[in-house]
């Protein structure tokens, strides 16, 4: 079993959310789905933390459904070489596009919130017609071709990714 960190805090926690906020949380949510697909007890934060650690597979499962991961295909595999860590792979059959999930919403809700930097809305990519370049060439021309880059995660990264995947 995980044991909390209040369990081990001379002066306790800093902060601790409301039982409302507790019953309204994602978390929570997401929690009950769990009980009710894998007939599971969850009844705290810890309590899942130590059955996504003790079932690893179950848990990434319900993570995506529950998430409402958009893909051609999940696979059938949730977990391979699941014993090296480093080197286990989630999902190795699945085929998504990232940018497709991260920007999915078309309204103004905040998609990334950065330090030090604007937020960006969630909307702001959908009709918009901006030139990515990189390194002085147009990727226009990459559309729907598989494109491997490493890029710094930045808002010009996410455009990038945006708008090459559309």
């Amino acid at each position: 079993m995980t044991t909390s960190p209040q369990e081990n805090a001379a002066d306790g926690p800093l902060w601790t959310p409301s039982a409302e906020a507790i019953a309204q949380s994602n978390v929570t949510a997401f929690s009950r789905q769990a009980e009710h697909d894998w007939g599971v007890t969850l009844p705290d934060w810890w309590a899942l933390l130590d059955w996504s650690v003790e079932h690893p597979e179950d848990f990434f499962k319900s993570l995506w459904s529950f998430t409402g991961v958009i893909a051609e295909t999940q696979g059938d595999t949730v977990l391979a070489d699941g014993d090296k860590m480093p080197g286990a792979r989630w999902f190795p059959e699945a085929r998504l596009n990232f940018a497709e999930n991260l920007l999915r919403r078309r309204d103004d809700a905040t998609a990334i919130e950065g330090y030090g930097h604007a937020e960006c809305d969630a909307g702001i990519s959908e009709g918009v017609d901006v030139p990515v370049t990189w390194r002085g060439k147009d990727l226009t021309a990459l559309v729907g071709q598989r494109v491997r880059l490493l890029l710094k995660i930045t808002y010009a990264t996410v455009y990038a990714y945006r708008f090459t995947s559309a």
